[in-house]
């Protein structure tokens, strides 16, 4: 495959690099790609952590680091976010545009939107093609907003040169479209050394975004029921009109166990197999509701080190389910008996789980991404610029 360029606009920012867009951007990049990785937008929210630098940027100026080799960083700045309103989209799609203009060099350039406020900007640029790779339900995420998104998603199927998911349950977002399913995935690095000896000193540890998906009640009645045994969470928080900051529910949970929960905050790459190997047991206590459509990273990256895993049942459609040896429960008293059975587990069954996802990594994932994402730009079989690359591909 020729060296294309890719712009990515991604749902979060480059730090920390843990997600499916940071490491889509870097199998791109080691492939001889040049990607420019456009963040998440910083809104008036981060006026007090940033001052004046948000008052400069966020008239459209760009903050460009970077990261790696063939990889570019690109901040953006926003009056508030583009999923709040009218004024709000507006307002992020004509700074998003903007900074596409700057971005996007010729018709060999693929874009790729990874949130659906993000389209009528993408789909204004002239990248020879235009892609959506969905990895959360929005409509679902977003109930208040649900018909704006669902009309967006109706724009992204009739429009995109591509669309990628990664549960095939989301096919429904976008009517009449053919869909790619390429699921979430770990770091080949991220089996190395596993798995260890645990560690036997009864600690639960959680590794992931910390929002309403996580039934913070839920582990407060666990702890209740083992009263022997402590909590530790790495992740950023991601609660809907906090900023980065903890949600009700999860100050809630840390106010009521002081000394036995405790919030860490995230964990960079190179620290993630430390924290999972410092668990006895790992826990995905996701609400079921809110995990539709939903291919869970925190099982790929759980299985790489080996643990026993305790998690609520999930939409299974799609979903790493077959994550071998997981316990699934469905109550607090079901989850603190699992977690009780798991770590007396025959120490044998962690082999299992780390060689299933060494299978599962994003190098390997990434042949399928590649190809719908540049598609007949890479194989020279469609003149660059043609008009017809942006309709309904049949």
């Amino acid at each position: 495959m020729s060296s294309l360029p890719l712009v990515l606009c991604a749902k979060s920012p480059w730090n920390p690099p843990i997600r499916r867009e940071h490491a889509f951007a870097r199998e791109a990049a080691l492939h001889g790609h040049a990607v420019d990785f456009v963040e998440q937008p910083a809104d008036i929210r981060a006026l007090a952590r940033i001052g004046r630098r948000w008052l400069r940027l966020a008239s459209g100026g760009a903050d460009p680091a970077t990261a790696v080799d063939n990889l570019a960083v690109w901040g953006r700045y926003v009056p508030a976010p583009g999923h709040r309103g009218k004024l709000a989209a507006m307002a992020d799609n004509a700074l998003l545009a903007r900074l596409l203009r700057c971005l996007v060099a010729g018709p060999d350039a693929t874009v790729v939107a990874n949130a659906p406020w993000q389209w009528p900007a993408v789909a204004k640029s002239q990248a020879g093609r235009r892609v959506f790779d969905c990895a959360d339900n929005w409509a679902a995420m977003l109930p208040r907003r649900e018909r704006r998104i669902r009309e967006l998603c109706r724009h992204i199927a009739a429009e995109a040169d591509a669309v990628i998911v990664v549960n095939p349950s989301l096919a429904e977002l976008f009517p009449g479209r053919d869909v790619t399913v390429v699921r979430n995935a770990t770091a080949a690095s991220r089996c190395e050394g596993a798995p260890t000896p645990c560690p036997g000193t009864r600690r639960l540890v959680y590794v992931g975004t910390l929002s309403e998906r996580f039934d913070a009640p839920l582990m407060g009645d666990v702890l209740d029921l083992l009263p022997d045994w402590h909590l530790t969470l790495y992740g950023p928080c991601q609660y809907a009109g906090q900023a980065d900051a903890p949600g009700e529910e999860l100050r809630h949970l840390l106010e009521a166990h002081p000394t036995r929960a405790t919030w860490k905050g995230a964990a960079r790459p190179t620290e993630l197999a430390g924290a999972l190997d410092g668990a006895d047991v790992l826990v995905l206590p996701n609400r079921s509701s809110l995990s539709t459509g939903q291919d869970s990273m925190k099982l790929y990256d759980y299985c790489a080190r080996g643990r026993p895993i305790v998690a609520t049942r999930l939409d299974r459609a799609g979903t790493a389910t077959e994550a071998p040896h997981v316990l699934w429960t469905a109550s607090a008293r079901e989850f603190a008996d699992a977690i009780r059975c798991a770590s007396e587990e025959d120490p044998r069954l962690a082999g299992d789980r780390v060689r299933w996802a060494a299978q599962q990594t994003y190098a390997a994932r990434w042949p399928q991404w590649a190809a719908a994402v540049f598609g007949d730009l890479a194989e020279g079989d469609r003149p660059l610029g043609d008009p017809a690359q942006h309709g309904v591909r049949p």
